[in-house]
């Protein structure tokens, strides 16, 4: 499979999709092992730190527009993976707010928060090294660990909700930017089972699920 130009086709893969299956290649990038980033996209880990920031109490901060200045500069890099400037993401992340969290946030709340730009960092390096061009669009990767990368919530057709409930699905249009491995996409409507295949009784996910998981690997 050329992976410079992969064609996501709703006619050739829906069925696939619905029966669950996995879509391996032969590795093209090279690995680089990140642990702490596993299963992670970059847009998420930074969403994750962005909760951590806000999750803060007031106390944490030295400043009182301190938390605000922060979150800005967290969205700043979301702005920056999107049109695919990773290596000055991972910059500010390093040496921009890095450096404000070890300054402005006391030392007790410190720890997490680094943790949280390392896993940022390191899901940032890998969507470098698995940023594909589709036919409507680029996506990029996640470390999926056992050697391998997995790219999550890639859609396949427009969402077949309002007009287009109950229709054959429709191609896509082509996007900007770079749409990053996601695990903040719905399963399709359905009974929720527990772990032995129980009914629970309640009905999760939406009609909006028709996304692609992929992975690749040796």
């Amino acid at each position: 499979m050329n992976k410079s130009n992969w064609r996501i086709s709703s006619r050739s893969i829906v069925f696939l999709v619905c029966l669950g299956l996995t879509f391996v290649a032969a590795p093209v990038f090279q690995k680089v092992e990140a642990a702490s980033a596993v299963n992670i996209g970059a847009a998420d880990a930074l969403a994750d730190l962005e909760d951590q920031v806000k999750a803060l109490p007031d106390s944490a901060f030295s400043k009182p527009n301190q938390r605000k200045t922060l979150l800005n500069k967290i969205n700043a890099v979301i702005h920056q993976i999107e049109s695919g400037a990773y290596n000055r993401a991972i910059n500010k992340l390093q040496t921009d707010i890095e450096d404000r969290v070890s300054k402005w946030i006391v030392a007790s709340e410190q720890a997490d928060l680094i943790g949280g730009i390392d896993v940022a960092i390191e899901a940032i390096n890998n969507a470098s090294q698995t940023t594909v061009t589709t036919l409507y669009g680029k996506v990029a990767g996640a470390d999926a660990g056992n050697d391998s990368w997995v790219w999550k919530g890639v859609p396949y057709a427009k969402p077949p909700v309002g007009s287009l409930r109950w229709r054959a699905p429709k191609d896509l249009q082509r996007w900007h930017g770079i749409r990053h491995s996601t695990d903040s996409c719905d399963v399709c409507t359905q009974a929720e089972m527990t772990l032995l295949w129980t009914p629970t009784n309640h009905v999760i996910g939406s009609e909006d699920c028709l996304y692609l998981r992929m992975a690749e690997g040796t």
